[in-house]
């Protein structure tokens, strides 16, 4: 089962570059973990500053509170404004997607 974490900061664009390196930290720790397929870290347009990181996870059981590592990075981010975290489980009988190319890409990316 695929689910996905999506993890928003809402905070001021001054903090950008910090927060951007707590982040890049916190991944480099939680990469390895077997179940972890990828993570993405975006910025919104409008309001600059607010940052979304969406941790993509492959597994037979789904953590409804989501998983450790992002609870972890979580703490950290609360320094820096308010913090929004999702849980999604995939439908898979809707969409078209190839996440197998996505999963590719991102391997190669963190590498």
């Amino acid at each position: 089962m695929l689910w996905l974490e999506l993890i928003r900061l809402r905070t001021i664009q001054d903090q950008t570059e910090r927060i951007v390196s707590e982040v890049e930290d916190h991944l480099e720790f939680i990469k390895g973990e077997a179940d972890l397929i990828g993570a993405k870290l975006y910025r919104a347009i409008k309001p600059a500053g607010d940052l979304s990181l969406a941790l993509l996870w492959k597994c037979s059981l789904m953590e409804q509170r989501g998983s450790l590592a992002a609870q972890r990075l979580i703490l950290v981010l609360r320094e820096f404004g308010l913090v929004d975290h999702t849980v999604w489980a995939e439908n898979d009988r809707i969409g078209f997607a190839d996440f197998s190319l996505l999963k590719a890409d991102l391997q190669l990316k963190t590498r």
